[in-house]
Formats: structure tokens, sequence, C-alpha cells
């Protein structure tokens, strides 16, 4: 599992990175540290949804015929 690092984090007595960078822990470790606030979640592309689709034309908008007198 890979994790951003918000603070320095020392496993098995070596430093695993620094902080803002992502590390590679076991999936434990990993929930821990999130739960713990030691790391957070990376933000995988696939997670987030695509763009909607830019609409160049606009439908016309309608008119109301002129009132008859």
């Amino acid at each position: 599992m890979q994790v951003i690092l918000n603070k320095p984090i020392y496993l098995g007595g070596t430093d695993v990175g620094r902080v803002g960078h992502p590390a590679t822990v076991d999936e434990m470790r990993g929930r821990e540290l999130i739960k713990k606030g030691y790391a957070s979640a990376p933000q995988a592309e696939s997670q987030t949804p695509p763009p909607p689709p830019e609409n160049t034309t606009t439908p016309p908008k309608a008119t109301k015929p002129p009132a008859k007198k």
C-alpha cells in the first residue's frame, strides 16, 4: 500500500521516507498510519470521476410568439 507521509516515519529502525512523499508499507500498517494521522491515502487518478463533457454549443432559447392585441 502506498501512503503520503504527514510525519517522519521510522519502520524497523530505518527512515521510511520524507514528509510529503509516497512510501510503500503493508496494508495493515498503512491503515494504522492513516488512522493515527501519520499518513494520508494518495488520490489515485482512477478514483476521481472524469470531468463532465464540455458542451460548446448551447441549445437555442425558446421564444414566445408576440402577443396579439
